[in-house]
């Protein structure tokens, strides 16, 4: 009889949960479609009243990534409100019909990697406890929901502790205002102990804490780094400087993942030393025969290879040599693991071309910790040669590479593309006015959301000076505009600071498209167009090739 109930409250949950999502669906089409007919900024005491609804609501009934969004649309509409501000209603109109997006069953793969940022999971929520003017609080809200972060602000600690062991709110960010407790040095070290517990009291990967503060001293720096801060940030402050450490801090994450090719016709020492690397967050690939090596290197493309010295077939050093014959291997790690122990030996063996010697047996931790120090350092030299020292994104040349390579892969899957190009409106008034550091911030800003937008499969590429290029594999015209639009409109969002004066910036952007245009050459002539287009036609605009 008891499951009997049980399945009785699950059907009428799954009714409920029907209701729920064709109601709001209808709902934010008709106040789309009112936003468009009427272009009344009356409407946005309405919009802003339903996306609250959604934010609380969504999460219930199993839309978590509804409240996430409508939250953050919240922040930005009401920042829109306040300033009476009509323009923007058809974009706000595209953002609400895009929120139905979120609830849909069985989304697919490549829907899920599209609203994701970099790293296993999308961007979460930032807890705010603050003690100063709401103004500001909004302000960095705004920012962050741009960059797809919810902000909840917290009134005491008892609260932001619950926020925080809360496996809902999905916490990747704490901000805490330490004159929240006045300026007494006991109660904020005693703040931050209890905030250092608590954070790392729930198991799993422990959220972020950042530290606000009007007074910058040593011993408070210290307080806060034994705590466990990542960030530490002091009044008055520009938002975009945590998004920036956000960000940061999001690639340090990824980087420290990576894959690993293991070469040994030991199978079973090579699967145990897989499953030790796969549980310190690397993803493994195995080659039992050393002449089929390479192959196993252009299908996996591993970030390091880790192989036996002494193989039937081929040796260690002799399969160093054949993969250093290869531009494309040149830079990648190759490291021996053998029992060997002749240092004499070893030496010779590394001059092959080796960039590592391990000896076997090898403690799980030391091989993890071995193997993580030489993927991160191949990244730091690969981000060297080939990223921009600004945005971090590809360079000029290195974008242009990438575009053959996706294009020749989209060619061969039978999948379409697209090509992307954006560049700011109007920079050289911002560089003019007020001076390159500042452009220079808005550059950073730009490539943050575009790597936060963007998959793990799409590359970005600073193609020179303020233009930018995103290359989106197995996405048509239409996706590729939504997001360009997504990306252009939080873009006009974000609000920066120089000399006490704030400014907004915008950007413009062409797309074409494959197979439409099946030449690498072309398809940039076109995509380079349809952005010139855009510009004539008035800027902050997307425009797509004829």
């Amino acid at each position: 009889m008891n499951a009997d109930r049980v399945a009785a409250a699950r059907a009428q949950l799954d009714v409920l949960r029907r209701d729920y999502r064709e109601r709001t669906r209808a709902v934010l089409e008709a106040l789309a479609s009112r936003l468009v007919e009427l272009n009344d900024v009356s409407l946005l005491d309405e919009v802003e009243s339903q996306l609250h609804k959604l934010a609380g609501s969504g999460g219930s009934f199993g839309f978590a990534e509804l409240s996430r969004e409508s939250r953050g649309l919240e922040l930005m509409v009401r920042e829109q409100r306040g300033r009476r501000d009509d323009s923007g209603l058809a974009s706000l109109a595209m953002r609400l019909r895009s929120l139905t997006r979120l609830l849909q069953d069985g989304t697919s793969r490549s829907q899920r990697e599209r609203t994701e940022a970099p790293g296993e999971k999308g961007p979460g929520a930032v807890l705010v406890w603050s003690a100063h003017d709401e103004l500001a609080d909004t302000r960095l809200a705004s920012t962050l929901s741009q960059f797809g972060h919810a902000v909840v602000r917290c009134s005491d600690q008892s609260q932001l502790e619950a926020e925080i062991a809360d496996p809902e709110v999905g916490v990747e960010g704490v901000l805490v205002d330490l004159d929240v407790q006045g300026a007494a040095p006991a109660a904020r070290k005693s703040l931050l102990e209890h905030l250092g517990e608590a954070r790392t009291r729930g198991g799993g990967r422990p959220p972020r804490l950042f530290v606000l503060s009007s007074e910058d001293t040593l011993p408070l720096r210290l307080q806060a780094a034994r705590a466990g801060a990542s960030g530490f940030f002091v009044r008055p402050f520009d938002p975009m400087q945590v998004v920036d450490r956000l960000e940061r801090l999001r690639d340090e994450q990824i980087a420290q993942s990576g894959k690993v090719l293991l070469v040994d016709d030991d199978h079973l020492l090579a699967r145990h030393h897989a499953a030790v690397l796969e549980a310190g967050g690397f993803e493994v690939d195995i080659c039992t025969d050393p002449l089929k090596a390479l192959d196993a290197m252009d299908r996996f493309q591993p970030d390091l290879v880790l192989m036996d010295l002494y193989m039937p077939g081929c040796s260690g050093p002799e399969l160093a040599r054949v993969i250093r014959m290869h531009d494309a291997w040149l830079a990648t790690p190759l490291v021996f693991l053998s029992a060997e122990t002749d240092l004499d030996l070893q030496l010779t063996a590394a001059s092959e071309g080796a960039d590592d010697f391990l000896t076997k047996p090898i403690a799980d931790g030391h091989l993890v910790a071995a193997v993580r120090a030489r993927v991160e350092r191949a990244r730091q030299v690969a981000q060297l040669i080939h990223s921009d020292s600004l945005t971090g994104l590809l360079k000029h040349g290195r974008i242009k590479e990438e575009l053959l390579a996706e294009l020749s892969r989209a060619q061969r899957q039978g999948q379409p593309l697209s090509l992307v190009m954006l560049d700011i409106d109007h920079f050289k008034r911002v560089n003019d006015r007020f001076g390159h550091p500042v452009g220079d911030q808005v550059l950073r800003a730009l490539g943050n959301l575009l790597r936060q937008r963007a998959r793990k499969s799409d590359r970005i590429g600073r193609y020179g000076g303020e233009e930018f290029m995103l290359i989106l594999p197995d996405c048509a015209t239409d996706s590729a505009r939504l997001l360009v639009e997504d990306i252009r409109e939080r873009f006009g969002a974000l609000h920066f600071n120089a000399a006490g004066e704030e400014f907004s910036v915008t950007l413009s952007a062409g797309i074409a498209s494959y197979p439409a245009t099946s030449d690498s050459g072309e398809l940039l002539n076109r995509a380079d167009q349809a952005l010139y287009a855009a510009k004539q036609n008035g800027r902050n605009r997307v425009e797509l090739a004829d």
